[in-house]
């Protein structure tokens, strides 16, 4: 517990590397944990509470199991020769209580690329999201979380019409988002 965890790399084209959660709680709150774009972390039908998470084209994912985001996330897409490679949150995504993070930006070699985090795991929980940094982040599912949705930087692209949540507390956009 409290050691950084590392899932993949970018050596080749294979998505080759694989966590994969056993029973529910392996880890611990502390690590950061950060899925490179050959690595995956899956929760599967399990359930844990996870602190910050960092994405270079990896992916997290669960099944019937919730991922139970603790801390913030910083994602960018990837890319294998002129592909580009997006970071996925995929299956069920729990905000708790509090405003969760998301910085999203975009790689230097593939700016302009359409989408470099794609959220396609159902949100839940009483907190929000603020979204910071210049890349494309994307919800792609009907989502229920109640807090704000602040969009400070970059773009926030909604596949449906429930993907900011309930919104009871609204969606602020300042001066550089879209």
């Amino acid at each position: 517990t409290g050691s950084a965890l590392v899932i993949g790399d970018a050596s080749d084209g294979e998505t080759s590397d694989i966590v994969r959660y056993l029973s529910n709680f392996d880890l611990s709150v502390t690590p950061v944990i950060t899925v490179n774009r050959t690595g995956r972390l899956e929760f599967g039908a399990f359930t844990d509470d996870i602190g910050s998470l960092n994405l270079v084209g990896g992916t997290v994912q669960s099944t019937t199991g919730v991922i139970q985001l603790r801390g913030s996330v910083t994602a960018r897409a990837d890319s294998v020769g002129l592909t580009a490679v997006p970071s996925v949150i995929a299956g069920l995504l729990d905000l708790g209580v509090n405003q969760r993070t998301f910085t999203v930006t975009d790689d230097f070699f593939l700016a302009g690329v359409p989408l470099d985090l794609d959220v396609t795991a159902s949100i839940s929980g009483t907190g929000g999201i603020t979204k910071n940094g210049s890349g494309e982040m994307r919800f792609g599912s009907s989502n229920s979380f109640e807090g704000v949705v602040t969009i400070n930087a970059g773009v926030l692209l909604m596949a449906s019409d429930e993907a900011l949540g309930t919104v009871l507390n609204g969606v602020v956009l300042n001066s550089s988002g879209a």
